[in-house]
């Protein structure tokens, strides 16, 4: 319950973080006053869970203007052995299709098991501080 708690409070704070149109810095500030974390650790939640909103609404933007028929993995200049993994694994999904399915394990270009035990990639981001991106994919005759 604890957790849920927290949870939900630092949901709060990047919401209103995200509507201020706050700056990385001012994100990170408010993350940090909030759970009272260190500075790392708050900025790895604004690096993370902002993008995650952003991906969030760009999708369902995407879903709700029913042009793209489907969403593309597309990595960051330096990816990491997961999100390699992922590409390897579905670089394309259907917009209410996952990447990943919750469960699923992968071995990343490294060698490395990842399972992905936390819930479906639907969208970046894959992990903290993931620089990947999702796109639109249009049908060809577009």
């Amino acid at each position: 319950r604890v957790v849920e708690t927290h949870i939900a409070m630092l949901a709060d704070v990047i919401r209103e973080s995200i509507e201020r149109g706050d700056s990385l810095a001012e994100r990170i500030s408010a993350i940090r006053d909030a759970a009272g974390t260190s500075a790392y650790a708050a900025e790895r939640i604004a690096r993370t869970e902002a993008p995650r909103a952003y991906s969030a609404g760009q999708v369902q933007a995407w879903r709700d203007s029913g042009r793209p028929i489907r969403k593309r993995w597309q990595l960051s200049g330096d990816p990491c052995p997961l999100c390699e993994a992922i590409v390897a694994y579905k670089p394309v999904a259907a917009l209410d299709e996952p990447f990943v399915p919750l469960g699923t394990t992968l071995t990343g270009t490294d060698g490395r098991v990842y399972v992905m035990d936390y819930e479906d990639v639907l969208h970046n981001p894959a992990h903290p501080n993931c620089g990947c991106d999702v796109v639109p994919e249009y049908p060809e005759e577009d």
